[in-house]
């Protein structure tokens, strides 16, 4: 008994350790770091082929396909006058490499150097990360961001080009995304957030209309929604995916912060808990038709995440204010090895669980042959 006891208080001492050296570092070192070590452990991968390259070409005239109504990386490809599919990619490399930087600048600038780092090492441990690094040359790049720097933003402004920026990206997942945030904010009685997520569905909610009469009336495109339900096969295969992997497909979604989930729907009482849970189920099993599984839940769910888990990282932020640098020093030491050690899982369109590197790999040997 008395062996246990001193094996967990190694345990403890070297997470300790462990999180007294990540709060040592200076804040830039920090974040180098950390995303090097996230990178590698997530792999990157360029979409093949190369991204929805093809309507580039044939701007403005939208080919019908699930991203008919994404036209923000195809300006962006015009203006720069990209026409080749590898220039494409780094110009999309280049465009996640400036917006995780400016994340990082803008967390720097708002809280405090210890509140920014533990938010650095949860979004670069989430699921998200693992989309946007892992989907290179994909719209999911301008959603997420423009997501992320709406709920960020206390500017008016700033949200509604949040909004526009998210649009560009994909209108559809969107509104999705916004209307999960104002059932989600309804549910929660956050009054605030429920009429700031009621202007970003509203506001979404035309721009999808829009863009969709568009693209249907002035061009051969399609809305995603319109796809789904016009082409029933990829029902079949978002069907059969989900079953091949269901236990993956689901731990995907969260990964380790399932925990912290979990934890925030306990902390409410039994009504809510029921609604909550039924919000989070139905958008589960809405994602069963889904044949992108792991990216098309995470971005649509990212606002109503970061409402539930808010005051989970408000009670580690506490902590983390405290003068006891020894339990500060602690959870920061377990949040960044259950970071490490949790599988960075991503679900693709094939059914199958992404391998890491194998994107990579195949360029390089392609590169020599």
């Amino acid at each position: 008994m008395s062996e246990y006891v001193i094996d967990l208080q190694k345990i403890k001492l070297l997470l300790q350790k462990i999180g007294r050296y990540c709060l040592s570092l200076n804040y830039w070192p920090y974040c180098l770091m950390l995303t090097a070590v996230f990178t590698i452990k997530s792999g990157v991968r360029g979409v093949l082929p190369w991204g929805d390259f093809q309507p580039v070409s044939n701007f403005p005239r939208a080919t019908q396909s699930f991203s008919s109504n994404s036209y923000g990386l195809i300006i962006l490809s015009k203006l720069f006058k990209v026409n080749q599919k590898e220039s494409f990619f780094l110009l999309n490399l280049t465009l996640l490499i400036l917006s995780v930087l400016l994340l990082f600048i803008y967390l720097k600038s708002r809280f405090r150097t210890f509140h920014a780092k533990f938010l650095i090492l949860a979004f670069l441990s989430s699921p998200i990360y693992v989309v946007l690094i892992g989907n290179i040359g994909r719209h999911d790049l301008l959603t997420i961001m423009g997501t992320l720097m709406f709920l960020l933003s206390q500017n008016t402004i700033f949200k509604l080009l949040a909004i526009l920026i998210a649009c560009l990206g994909s209108p559809e997942h969107t509104f999705a995304a916004f209307m999960l945030y104002l059932l989600g904010s309804f549910v929660l009685k956050k009054k605030g957030k429920f009429k700031s997520a009621l202007f970003a569905v509203i506001f979404s909610g035309l721009y999808t209309i829009v863009s969709s009469i568009w693209a249907k009336h002035s061009a051969d495109g399609q809305s995603r929604f319109n796809n789904i339900l016009t082409q029933p096969e990829f029902v079949t295969i978002g069907l059969r995916n989900f079953i091949n992997n269901f236990l993956l497909e689901w731990y995907s979604y969260f990964s380790y912060f399932w925990i912290l989930i979990i934890i925030a729907i306990l902390l409410h009482d039994k009504k809510i808990r029921l609604k909550i849970g039924i919000l989070l189920a139905f958008t589960m099993c809405f994602n069963l038709i889904m044949v992108d599984k792991t990216r098309d839940f995470v971005v649509a769910i990212i606002p109503l995440a970061i409402l539930l888990l808010q005051p989970i990282f408000k009670y580690i932020a506490g902590i983390i204010d405290q003068p006891n640098k020894a339990q500060k020093d602690l959870v920061m030491g377990i949040f960044l090895l259950t970071a490490l050690i949790s599988p960075a899982i991503e679900i693709t369109f094939e059914g199958q669980p992404r391998a890491p590197h194998s994107w990579l790999i195949t360029k390089l040997l392609e590169s020599f042959s």
